[in-house]
């Protein structure tokens, strides 16, 4: 199992739960109105300073939802490296 965690802009908010639910991925936890900087981007503080938010999603997948949902992310977003989405993988070993 693969745990993923999805920090991406707000306004992809529409697009990544149509890519969740295409792929028939219903277990996820969602945050919304998540605020930070990230290491080459602006912060995103949703203030008059810094305007705009993200938000984040956390899965488990296995492999196969893996690979065909970053290979949605790919079609929709391409393959660069877009400021707005960033994808954190992290091994799952047990779910307790």
């Amino acid at each position: 199992m693969i745990g993923l965690f999805v920090i991406y802009d707000v306004a992809f908010d529409e697009d990544i739960m149509e890519i969740l639910k295409k792929i028939n991925i219903r277990g996820f936890t969602k945050w919304e109105k998540v605020i930070g900087s990230g290491e080459n981007s602006n912060p995103k503080m949703d203030n008059a300073v810094w305007p705009g938010f993200n938000c984040c999603i956390f899965l488990v997948i296995d492999q196969r939802k893996r690979t065909a949902l970053l290979n949605s992310f790919k079609q929709i977003f391409g393959d660069k490296n877009i400021e707005g989405i960033k994808i954190f993988e992290i091994p799952v070993t047990e779910i307790i």
